[in-house]
Protein backbone atom coordinates (compact mmCIF):
# COMPACT_ATOMS: atom_id res chain seq x y z
CA UNK A 1 0.00 0.00 0.00
CA UNK A 2 0.96 3.32 -0.97
CA UNK A 3 0.38 6.37 1.07
CA UNK A 4 2.14 8.98 -1.20
CA UNK A 5 5.46 9.80 0.17
CA UNK A 6 5.48 5.76 2.76
CA UNK A 7 4.75 2.46 1.35
CA UNK A 8 4.08 -0.29 3.72
CA UNK A 9 3.32 -3.73 3.04
CA UNK A 10 0.53 -5.70 5.04
CA UNK A 11 -0.58 -9.43 5.11
CA UNK A 12 -4.26 -9.67 2.77
CA UNK A 13 -5.82 -11.30 5.97
CA UNK A 14 -4.46 -8.23 7.93
CA UNK A 15 -5.50 -5.63 5.72
CA UNK A 16 -9.11 -7.43 5.34
CA UNK A 17 -9.28 -7.62 9.21
CA UNK A 18 -8.09 -4.39 10.68
CA UNK A 19 -8.20 -2.43 7.57
CA UNK A 20 -5.88 0.57 6.69
CA UNK A 21 -3.94 2.42 8.85
CA UNK A 22 -6.23 5.42 8.96
CA UNK A 23 -3.59 7.84 10.41
CA UNK A 24 -1.26 7.38 7.67
CA UNK A 25 -4.07 7.80 4.76
CA UNK A 26 -5.76 10.69 7.03
CA UNK A 27 -1.84 12.23 6.78
CA UNK A 28 -1.84 11.99 2.88
CA UNK A 29 -5.19 13.29 2.30
CA UNK A 30 -6.84 10.41 1.50
CA UNK A 31 -10.23 9.51 1.31
CA UNK A 32 -11.69 6.10 1.42
CA UNK A 33 -14.92 5.30 -0.68
CA UNK A 34 -17.04 2.46 -0.86
CA UNK A 35 -18.54 0.74 1.87
CA UNK A 36 -15.32 -0.89 3.48
CA UNK A 37 -15.90 -2.46 6.82
CA UNK A 38 -13.15 -3.12 9.19
CA UNK A 39 -13.80 -6.55 11.13
CA UNK A 40 -11.20 -5.65 14.31
CA UNK A 41 -11.49 -2.42 15.56
CA UNK A 42 -8.32 -1.56 17.54
CA UNK A 43 -8.57 -1.44 21.36
CA UNK A 44 -12.43 -2.32 20.91
CA UNK A 45 -12.97 -6.09 21.00
CA UNK A 46 -16.23 -5.97 22.47
CA UNK A 47 -17.45 -4.03 19.35
CA UNK A 48 -15.67 -5.50 16.46
CA UNK A 49 -17.47 -7.46 13.81
CA UNK A 50 -15.26 -10.36 13.68
CA UNK A 51 -15.50 -10.93 17.53
CA UNK A 52 -19.15 -11.03 17.47
CA UNK A 53 -19.55 -13.15 14.88
CA UNK A 54 -17.18 -15.78 16.33
CA UNK A 55 -19.27 -15.56 19.48
CA UNK A 56 -16.08 -16.13 21.82
CA UNK A 57 -17.00 -18.98 24.83
CA UNK A 58 -16.65 -17.89 28.27
CA UNK A 59 -12.71 -18.28 29.71
CA UNK A 60 -12.54 -17.05 33.51
CA UNK A 61 -13.78 -18.28 36.07
CA UNK A 62 -12.94 -21.76 34.28
CA UNK A 63 -12.91 -22.10 30.26
CA UNK A 64 -15.99 -24.03 28.82
CA UNK A 65 -14.37 -25.57 25.35
CA UNK A 66 -17.43 -25.71 22.66
CA UNK A 67 -15.17 -27.84 20.71
CA UNK A 68 -15.60 -30.63 23.17
CA UNK A 69 -18.90 -32.40 23.80
CA UNK A 70 -20.40 -31.48 27.24
CA UNK A 71 -23.82 -31.96 29.11
CA UNK A 72 -23.77 -28.16 29.58
CA UNK A 73 -23.71 -25.98 26.12
CA UNK A 74 -20.93 -23.49 26.68
CA UNK A 75 -21.91 -19.68 27.62
CA UNK A 76 -20.68 -17.09 25.02
CA UNK A 77 -20.01 -13.59 25.24
CA UNK A 78 -22.98 -12.70 22.57
CA UNK A 79 -26.46 -14.23 22.10
CA UNK A 80 -25.96 -15.28 18.80
CA UNK A 81 -25.08 -18.10 16.85
CA UNK A 82 -21.44 -18.27 16.50
CA UNK A 83 -20.06 -17.89 12.87
CA UNK A 84 -18.83 -21.45 12.78
CA UNK A 85 -21.67 -23.14 13.35
CA UNK A 86 -23.65 -20.60 11.14
CA UNK A 87 -24.05 -22.60 7.81
CA UNK A 88 -20.80 -21.48 6.36
CA UNK A 89 -19.03 -24.76 6.54
CA UNK A 90 -17.74 -27.31 8.95
CA UNK A 91 -14.99 -25.66 10.83
CA UNK A 92 -13.34 -26.47 14.09
CA UNK A 93 -14.48 -24.33 16.54
CA UNK A 94 -11.63 -22.70 18.69
CA UNK A 95 -10.48 -22.54 21.94
CA UNK A 96 -11.10 -20.76 24.69
CA UNK A 97 -7.41 -19.69 24.63
CA UNK A 98 -7.37 -19.15 20.74
CA UNK A 99 -10.50 -16.48 21.47
CA UNK A 100 -8.64 -15.13 24.20
CA UNK A 101 -5.73 -14.17 22.10
CA UNK A 102 -7.43 -12.96 18.94
CA UNK A 103 -9.73 -10.75 22.17
CA UNK A 104 -6.11 -9.62 23.68
CA UNK A 105 -4.47 -8.87 20.15
CA UNK A 106 -7.23 -6.53 19.21
CA UNK A 107 -7.79 -4.92 22.31
CA UNK A 108 -4.03 -3.94 22.68
CA UNK A 109 -4.29 -2.07 19.40
CA UNK A 110 -4.72 -4.80 16.35
CA UNK A 111 -1.01 -4.26 15.68
CA UNK A 112 0.84 -5.99 12.48
CA UNK A 113 3.52 -5.97 14.01
CA UNK A 114 5.09 -8.45 16.89
CA UNK A 115 8.74 -8.80 17.97
CA UNK A 116 8.58 -11.91 15.39
CA UNK A 117 7.41 -10.36 11.90
CA UNK A 118 9.34 -6.95 12.81
CA UNK A 119 11.28 -5.63 9.77
CA UNK A 120 13.48 -3.88 13.03
CA UNK A 121 13.36 -7.24 14.60
CA UNK A 122 17.62 -7.28 14.86
CA UNK A 123 17.10 -4.47 17.53
CA UNK A 124 15.85 -7.04 19.52
CA UNK A 125 18.61 -9.45 19.28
Amino acid sequence: MNYGETIETFSASYFSMAGPDMEAIDDGNLVISGDFKVYLNPEDAHDSIAIQMLNPTVLFPTACDASVTQATPCQRAFPTTPHSSDGYGNYPELTPLEFYTLILATDMGANYYARENNPMNFMYQ
